[in-house]
């Protein structure tokens, strides 16, 4: 694990960003998610060969990771029996890294479109750049090197920002499950998020904002930023018609 001295420096150009406090957020005492499962990993993007050029020579460069989370969650089986429908609904990535002097939050989201529940499991991922990875995280090119510090939570939510479901997750614990203590001491960690110096706020990015974002589409719940266009058809006046005077030049 290495970290670069500018973290001290261009984390100020994030702290700005305002995040939820979970504290002041709700959920229903019966979560209609309460299966949420998240894998990270080191990947290369996804790339299409040119085949009509001839070879650059400029090498692809085998440091350039991303970390990939993915999220698979699964409704409770009263929101199934309900035949709910969540339109906007949205999932939240927030995660912590040790930095220099205290932590280093990262955050992203993804909204989703219009999500109905059902039996099926269903899919979001969100990638934290190459860039934003080897600056703040690690240069390591093993990935149990740079992602053995990974820990935070997902939250998924309605459109009324109403909690569905939320998992908590610590890397350092090897794939075990996290006990009471370790839940609660990143509970408390993320209540306290608005008073940590480092917040790097929309540092994870969504799956359409990168080179994943046609990859496996049916798979994933449809992104709602696809939809993000005027509310309503843009009518042209359409010319007016020519009269016969005006069509013999009169």
């Amino acid at each position: 694990m290495r970290f670069l001295p500018a973290l001290l420096l261009s984390a100020l150009l994030f702290a700005a960003g305002t995040l939820h406090a979970q504290g002041r957020r709700s959920s229903s005492r019966r979560a209609a998610i309460p299966d949420i499962q998240l894998s990270i990993s080191l990947v290369s993007a996804p790339s299409i060969q040119v085949l009509d050029k001839a070879d650059s020579g400029i090498p692809l460069g085998k440091g350039k990771k991303w970390i990939q989370f993915q999220i698979a969650y699964k409704f409770s089986s009263s929101a199934v029996n309900a035949r709910k429908i969540y339109e906007d609904m949205k999932v939240e990535l927030y995660v912590r890294h040790p930095a220099p002097d205290g932590y280093a939050w990262f955050t992203g989201v993804q909204y989703l479109h219009c999500v109905m529940a059902d039996m099926e499991k269903h899919y979001a991922a969100l990638y934290m750049p190459p860039s934003t990875v080897a600056r703040y995280i690690s240069r390591e090119r093993k990935s149990r090197e740079v992602l053995k510090n990974l820990e935070g939570l997902v939250i998924l939510s309605d459109r009324d920002d109403q909690i569905l479901g939320l998992q908590f997750f610590d890397l350092s614990a090897g794939g075990k499950k996290l006990s009471a203590s370790q839940t609660a001491a990143l509970r408390n960690a993320f209540r306290s998020i608005n008073r940590e110096k480092y917040k790097f706020v929309d540092a994870i990015w969504p799956k359409e904002n990168t080179p994943w974002q046609w990859i496996d589409a049916e798979k994933y719940d449809l992104p709602k930023p696809v939809f993000n266009h005027a509310g309503r058809t843009q009518i042209k006046e359409m010319p007016a018609e020519k009269s016969a005077e005006d069509e013999r030049g009169g």
